[in-house]
């Protein structure tokens, strides 16, 4: 490095050529061939660069930091998941509540059902036991009415063991027989009213009769005549002799023909204008009522192959249209 001396000419002197050209000093030959030595000596290779500890450490908690992020949001799925999974499960548990509350109240309904239809039948059974009684002594069958009046009592008592046979192997696999023994709830409930229905038109109280013509009457009220046909029993009889009344029964309708047939079945009421016919009977409602349940519990019929149709005579053909 250069060094302005104070005979430089910064200080107002002279130039000092040594602060200016790097001369070189004579040196011993021995210092020569040191330096000659130096300079033939190979170069050293340099040592690797060794990392730094605090960077290696800073890049270990960066690639922690990563790992620990994507730890705390895969607990967060999984939280999530949880959360959704338990309210699946309480939506499951409390449809399958839903359900089989529904269908215990459905069988209760059906044992209810059951039970109140065996009571009217013991109770009509009781209420004319004494007047069959004393019709069947005096022509002669006594037996038979014993035997009859133990038969009903018989069937109650049966029915309502049915109804309760029911009610027990629902409570044990309540949809499954509610299922399967659906259609035979269905034909107990359809034979216990039409006992019911039959005990009460078969009785001397003529009411349900009485309404059935009503009923049936309102659609020929402006006719001028009518046809009523009943089945021949006392209460008919009864009702047929009150001719005003029966008038008034129909609606007003002037003229009002009845006929009695000993051949009908119990509860027929049929009216007829001469144009029209009306079969208001209390069995035909019945059937109808019973071919709409037979209807819905009718099984399907498998699927066939269809097969080419075989040509038919003319004369089937016509026979079976």
């Amino acid at each position: 490095m250069s060094v302005l001396k104070r005979n430089s000419v910064y200080f107002g002197g002279g130039v000092d050529i040594s602060n200016t050209i790097d001369l070189k000093r004579f040196q011993p030959a021995q210092e020569q061939s040191s330096q000659c030595e130096q300079h033939i000596q190979p170069e050293q290779p340099e040592e690797p660069k060794r990392p730094d500890p605090e960077q290696e450490l800073l890049e270990a908690k960066r690639r922690l930091d990563d790992k620990l992020q994507q730890v705390a949001f895969r607990e967060k799925q999984l939280e999530q998941q949880k959360k959704e999974l338990e309210e699946l499960k309480e939506r499951c548990v409390q449809q399958g509540k839903d359900i089989i509350l529904e269908a215990k109240s459905r069988a209760e309904s059906i044992v209810k059902t059951a039970n109140d239809n065996a009571s009217q039948i013991i109770s009509d059974a009781e209420a004319n036991r004494d007047s069959v009684y004393i019709k069947a002594k005096a022509d002669g069958f006594e037996q038979g009415t014993r035997d009859g009046r133990e038969a009903c009592l018989a069937a109650g008592r049966d029915i309502l063991d049915e109804a309760k046979s029911y009610a027990e192997k629902i409570n044990a696999d309540k949809d499954k027989l509610f299922a399967d023994y659906e259609k035979e709830i269905y034909d107990t409930v359809m034979q216990i009213a039409k006992k019911v229905t039959l005990d009460s038109i078969s009785s001397k109280d003529s009411a349900a009769v009485k309404r059935l013509i009503k009923k049936a009457a309102k659609e020929f009220r402006n006719c001028e005549r009518i046809k009523i046909t009943l089945n021949e029993n006392g209460a008919n009889e009864e009702l047929t002799g009150d001719y005003e009344y029966l008038k008034e029964l129909c609606g007003g309708i002037p003229n009002v023909e009845v006929e009695l047939l000993p051949e009908a079945e119990p509860g027929t009421v049929i009216v007829d204008n001469g144009s029209e016919i009306v079969d208001a009977g209390i069995m035909t409602q019945l059937r109808m009522i019973q071919e709409l349940g037979d209807g819905k519990f009718r099984e399907p019929k498998s699927p066939r192959k269809k097969k080419n149709p075989v040509p038919e005579p003319a004369e089937e053909t016509g026979a079976e249209d």
